[in-house]
């Protein structure tokens, strides 16, 4: 069945590399402003040595997808829009999700929401558990406002002479470099909702809702990131049963370096996963909004 028009699912841009015996797929999930160029190079397409499906899209409102829909956003938009692209591409039936910041918690409601679909987990960077706008992402609605406000070229000019913004820049310079970013995005203030609406939203009600994920995961972590704190990261390892947590080398210290210790790190977990089962027929998504 072909999606309706004006649905994510018909008008989302991705990426998708896939060869003939593919089981399965790995789903690369950007975070809050990126695109599917983020995450793409990461791990190889291999599951427990056998081929398998690359998927990176651009969620809504991010990258080329020029959809962004009613209503607000959640990380049960995100998800659903996730689940009805990948049935529509039929790239399943069970996935590894790879997220990193907000993709992070896109994977990780769809894991709780959807604990038959996923094949292997991996989060990277959380900056999202439980609790609505945590005070790491309260860049994001300063942010937001002088968008609306000041357009972006005005606002990333006081957001640069902030206090916030030198806060985090004594902290992380590289953190400092991304939020400033985020006003020289495509379609920046037409897209400011985004920046409204995720902070606030949540991908689990509860800290004890983690332990009901059942995928093999991996948490990766980097010190010194304010946005992404590390503590997110070893509370998210400390509860989901069986995962693993891997800390890698800060942007600050050395981008090269981050960004070669994600790769080995993601890489190798994805690689090590069992291999995913013959493809009898297509598991439809039961994902859908309301509480988790």
């Amino acid at each position: 069945m072909n999606p309706p028009r004006g649905s994510y699912a018909a008008m989302a841009n991705y990426r998708l590399q896939a060869e003939a015996g593919c089981r399965g797929a790995i789903v690369l999930l950007h975070g809050l402003g990126g695109d599917l160029g983020q995450l793409w190079g990461v791990t190889g397409p291999e599951v427990g040595g056998r081929p398998a499906a690359i998927l990176a899209p651009d969620a809504r409102a991010h990258g080329e997808t020029q959809f962004l829909g009613e209503g607000p956003l959640d990380f049960d938009v995100l998800g659903l829009d996730l689940m009805t692209l990948v049935d529509r591409l039929r790239v399943g039936p069970r996935l590894v999700l790879v997220g990193v910041s907000m993709g992070a918690a896109t994977a990780l409601a769809v894991a709780l929401k959807c604990p038959q679909r996923v094949h292997g987990l991996v989060l990277v960077r959380p900056a999202w558990l439980h609790e609505p706008w945590p005070e790491n992402l309260a860049a994001f609605g300063e942010i937001a406002a002088l968008l609306s406000e000041q357009g972006p070229a005005g606002g990333r000019a006081r957001f640069e002479a902030s206090p916030l913004y030198r806060e985090v820049r004594a902290v992380s310079p590289s953190t400092a470099s991304s939020l400033l970013a985020q006003f020289d995005k495509p379609y920046a203030r037409a897209r400011v909702r985004r920046l409204e609406d995720l902070p606030g939203a949540v991908p689990y009600q509860h800290p004890n809702d983690l332990r009901a994920v059942r995928a093999p995961t991996l948490v990766v972590g980097a010190p010194g990131d304010p946005v992404h704190p590390v503590r997110f990261a070893q509370e998210m390892a400390g509860l989901i049963p069986g995962s693993r947590l891997t800390l890698i080398t800060p942007r600050d210290l050395s981008p090269e370096r981050n960004l070669a210790d994600l790769k080995t790190a993601v890489g190798g977990f994805v690689a090590g996963l069992p291999p995913v089962g013959p493809p009898d027929q297509i598991v439809t998504s039961s994902f859908s909004r309301g509480t988790l």
